[in-house]
């Protein structure tokens, strides 16, 4: 075992444990188990790099340590010292401490996307049917994609949370809580008072660690910098929760992956049709011939046209869009709409325009990402309390906004609703 601050921390011996996480040739089920309580409760499995059973034929790795709050590097090897079919690990515990290389912050150069942009000469002509707009679609986004790609430049990430605490002051603030448990348990006044002057200094090093690094945030921070507000909200806000276990329709589960499928299954459950006794069973038939009915006819001669858009409606309808938005599929955002140069602009107005003489929907614009937030004041364990929004591509929502602005200046002009039909007109419901 491994103590630290004459306590307790790691416990190991040979197990029967195996799984293909730590080194094992295959996974049984106590050891799927151990896994799963391992990202619960936060604590570590170490392995060494080579088998520590040696039988006839199926060399494997049984024996394993777990560590929790352990802040120094481990380094695990096995010994071939003894006689015994079991090797002994070793732990080697460094004096320094982990640090753990954070994700690197990614930025746009502006500059580079607009040179990379103009750069991506591509001849974009009319489409005449509903495959040349898919595959103008398909051409723009790429051209965007692509350029977006190269101008985009990660620098490292030095510190990604301000405030969070060094390994040492975790430390004293474990052995605080470890001193008023046992204090509480045997009504010791002793350990009560060495966990009060603990508290003290436990709260006098984060006031200064906080002086310290706000003090450097502000020196480095360059004058004039517009995220020193973004700064500054970010400290003041509160921590994110961690993503708690799932309860699906196969159990409580803890990985990533078993996550998705049970919220794969919540939603398949909530989109499922309703269906009774008295309906129809090939209902999904009859909707798939009525849509290819309407797709197979013809534009009446006497139909009302579409008017076209123009450059200057485009650039002010842009303007309008909110910056701070998630991305969908195609990874185009709304500022990187705002930033494209006029080019670009030119070929996404005949792309909207073709949609609009063609009376078509490009099919790309018709996948979107799904992604769940939680309802407020709900338990989060259970998929159904989480609400799906789906992330449609930025250049079709800009369509369905000029379509809309259309359409209801058709419908006001030729009064095709009632006027006592107040929820179907824009601002009066």
């Amino acid at each position: 075992m491994i103590l630290e601050k004459h306590k307790v921390k790691t416990v190991f011996k040979p197990t029967q444990l195996k799984n293909t996480s730590w080194g094992c040739r295959k996974t049984n089920v106590e050891g799927h188990k151990l896994l799963n309580y391992a990202q619960d409760l936060q604590f570590e499995i170490h392995a060494p790099s080579e088998p520590t059973h040696y039988n006839h034929n199926t060399p494997d790795i049984l024996d394993i340590a777990i560590s929790k709050d352990i802040y120094h590097i481990l380094h695990v090897t096995n010994s071939d010292s003894l006689s015994s079919v079991h090797n002994p690990i070793i732990i080697d515990i460094n004096e320094q401490y982990t640090n753990n290389p954070l994700a690197p912050i990614s930025y746009t150069d502006w500059d580079a996307l607009a040179y990379h942009l103009g750069e991506a000469q591509i001849t974009v002509h009319p489409p005449q049917n509903l495959q040349d707009l898919n595959n103008l679609t398909a051409q723009i986004t790429e051209t965007i994609t692509s350029a977006l790609s190269k101008a985009t430049i990660l620098k490292p990430n030095s510190n990604k949370n301000p405030f969070s605490l060094p390994p040492e002051l975790k430390i004293l603030i474990k052995n605080r809580n470890w001193l008023k448990r046992r204090a509480k348990q045997f009504t010791n006044t002793e350990l009560n008072k060495q966990a009060n002057k603990l508290s003290k200094e436990i709260k006098i090093q984060i006031s200064n660690l906080r002086n310290e690094r706000w003090t450097e945030l502000l020196e480095n921070l360059p004058t004039g910098d517009p995220r020193a507000w973004k700064i500054s909200k970010a400290m003041r806000g509160k921590t994110k929760t961690q993503f708690p276990p799932i309860h699906g329709e196969r159990g409580v589960v803890y990985l990533d992956e078993e996550k998705g499928e049970a919220f794969a299954d919540s939603l398949e459950r909530q989109f499922s049709p309703n269906i009774s006794e008295n309906d129809k069973l090939d209902f999904e038939e009859e909707v798939d011939n009525f849509l290819s009915d309407i797709e197979d006819k013809q534009i009446p001669p006497d139909a009302p046209a579409i008017p076209p858009v123009t450059l200057s409606e485009l650039n002010a309808l842009i303007a309008t869009f909110k910056t701070r938005t998630s991305p969908a599929p195609d990874q185009i955002t709304n500022k990187i709409l705002k930033r494209l140069p006029e080019n670009n602009l030119n070929q996404i107005l005949i792309l909207i325009n073709a949609s609009f003489l063609l009376w078509k929907f490009p099919t790309p614009w018709k996948t979107a990402s799904v992604v769940l937030i939680p309802k407020p004041s709900k338990n989060k364990t259970f998929p159904q309390n989480w609400r799906s929004i789906s992330l449609l591509p930025t250049i079709s929502k800009l369509t369905e906004k000029l379509f809309l602005d259309r359409l209801q200046k058709l419908i006001s002009e030729n009064q095709l609703i009632e006027s006592s039909a107040d929820s179907c007109k824009n601002m009066t419901s």
